[in-house]
C-alpha cells in the first residue's frame, strides 16, 4: 500500500502541472527501467509516456491504486505466462515467482537486465517468451 500510494504521488503530483505529461515522463520512465536500459528505450518510454490523456490516465492510475478485489491466483483457469524483468522495480521477481507457485497453469519467464517493461527494453527475449507460450514449438530458434 505504502509503496503503491508512492507510485500514485510520483505521477499525479507533476500532472498537475503545465505539461504535466512530459514532467510526469521525465520522473517516472528512469524508474521504470532497469540500469542496463539503453539512453534510446528511455527517450521512447518517456516519449510514451509523455503522449498520454492527462484525465484518463489519471482515473486509470486511481482505478489501479483503489482495486483489492483480486480472486485468488489459484482460481485461474486457464494457461498464464508471467514476464518479469530481474529489475523490475514494481513487480520485483519475488512477485514473479509467487504468481507462478500460486496459478496452476503458469510458466515464468526471468528477463535478465530489464525492467518493468519488458517488451521496450529487450524485445527480442520477450517476443521470444510470447511466441513459445502462444505457438509451443513454433518459436524462433
Amino acid at each position: 500500500p505504502q509503496k503503491m500510494a508512492e507510485q500514485m504521488r510520483m505521477r499525479r503530483e507533476p500532472l498537475m502541472k503545465e505539461n504535466g505529461a512530459r514532467l510526469m515522463a521525465e520522473i517516472v520512465a528512469p524508474k521504470l527501467v532497469s540500469p542496463h536500459a539503453t539512453p534510446e528505450v528511455v527517450e521512447r518510454l518517456k516519449d510514451s509516456l509523455a503522449a498520454v490523456h492527462v484525465p484518463s490516465y489519471i482515473k486509470a492510475l486511481e482505478t489501479v491504486a483503489g482495486y483489492n478485489d483480486f480472486p485468488p491466483y489459484g482460481s485461474i483457469t486457464v494457461p498464464v505466462l508471467i514476464v518479469n524483468g530481474m529489475d523490475d522495480p514494481l513487480a520485483p521477481p519475488h512477485m514473479a515467482e509467487h504468481m507462478e507457485r500460486e496459478i496452476p497453469d503458469s510458466r515464468r519467464v526471468m528477463i535478465p537486465d530489464c525492467g518493468h517493461l519488458s517488451n521496450m527494453e529487450k524485445p527480442e527475449e520477450f517476443n521470444q517468451a510470447l511466441l513459445a507460450f502462444l505457438l509451443p514449438g513454433k518459436e524462433k530458434s
